[in-house]
């Protein structure tokens, strides 16, 4: 019985997939993505790619092995790397012994994380493998949605859901702080809203000299510092507080900070209250602090904003 690329579950009728609406025959939304049905390692049959970000794609793949759903990272990062339309092999932008340390870099860090699956807060990786030139991580298939994807449905959030969802991220945050991990890699689509109400997060950042090589731009967002410009990367603690007061602000206006990517355009961002959106004073103060607005651009923090 055939499945559907996209939710990857079993089902008879030729035209639509019943569970999720998908048409049998749809082209996928990114051309570059790995061929749909294509088997990795084997074992691993390739969907719908959920998203592709400056890391790369992540795909919703099946484990013909356990039989069941899997998530799938492949690393295919922003400006480095290309793939012709129809095609499996990854092309390197860059020189070849470049292109090796950084997948180097890649696949040390999904090793990291492998022999941290005790860490609730994060998806765990199960295996992580080379092909293809380039290199992959298989991770858990949680039942949920991003916080993106919310936001895509209902945008902005009221106080309550909003103020909900920041009391469950600050508590998987303060988790991987005292695992001693920074994730500083805070974003609307790293963060995944399970079905049982946990949120756990997706993807933290890492730093190598491959990265520096190309001046970290993997994780440069609107959700990071103007400090994310310089190399090697600094993180701590403070990044990822930066970063969940961005996640907050998205939330509660509709509009999306700039962040490291636009640190040219020296806008002040607007206090949530002149966007119209009624919260406590003390709860916009705090914001604010945490993205740096009260100090005035000291840090070269950009503060022009997007309408989503």
């Amino acid at each position: 019985m055939p499945k559907c690329m996209k939710c990857m579950e079993e089902y008879e009728q030729t035209d639509f997939c019943p569970y999720c609406g998908r048409k049998r025959d749809v082209a996928s939304v990114y051309t570059d993505q790995i061929p749909e049905e294509t088997i990795l390692n084997r074992r691993f049959i390739i969907g719908d790619a959920v998203r592709k970000d400056r890391i790369g794609f992540l795909y919703i793949a099946w484990d013909a092995l356990l039989e069941q759903k899997v998530y799938i990272r492949e690393w295919f990062p922003v400006k480095t790397a290309c793939r012709a339309q129809g095609q499996i092999q990854v092309k390197s932008e860059v020189s070849q012994d470049l292109w090796k340390r950084l997948e180097d870099v890649f696949l040390s860090h999904m090793e990291k994380l492998h022999k941290r699956q005790d860490i609730s807060q994060l998806i765990p990786v199960y295996a992580f493998f080379r092909e293809n030139n380039t290199v992959y991580s298989v991770m858990e298939y949680v039942n949920g949605m991003t916080l993106r994807e919310l936001l895509s449905r209902q945008n902005p959030l009221s106080l309550p859901v909003a103020e909900n969802i920041m009391a469950k991220l600050q508590d998987a945050v303060s988790g991987l702080h005292q695992n001693k991990i920074i994730h500083g890699n805070i974003t609307p689509d790293n963060i995944i809203l399970c079905q049982n109400g946990e949120v756990k997060l997706l993807d933290p950042s890492w730093s190598g000299d491959a990265l520096d090589d190309i001046k970290n731009t993997v994780f440069w967002s609107r959700y990071v510092p103007a400090s994310y410009r310089k190399v090697p990367l600094q993180k701590s603690t403070e990044t990822d507080k930066y970063s969940m007061a961005a996640v907050f602000y998205r939330m509660l206006t509709g509009e999306e900070p700039y962040g490291v990517l636009n640190e040219n355009m020296k806008r002040k961002l607007p206090p949530v209250s002149e966007l119209g959106i009624t919260v406590p004073k003390q709860t916009e103060k705090q914001i604010m602090k945490d993205l740096g607005e009260n100090e005035k651009e000291e840090k070269g923090f950009l503060s022009f904003f997007h309408r989503k």
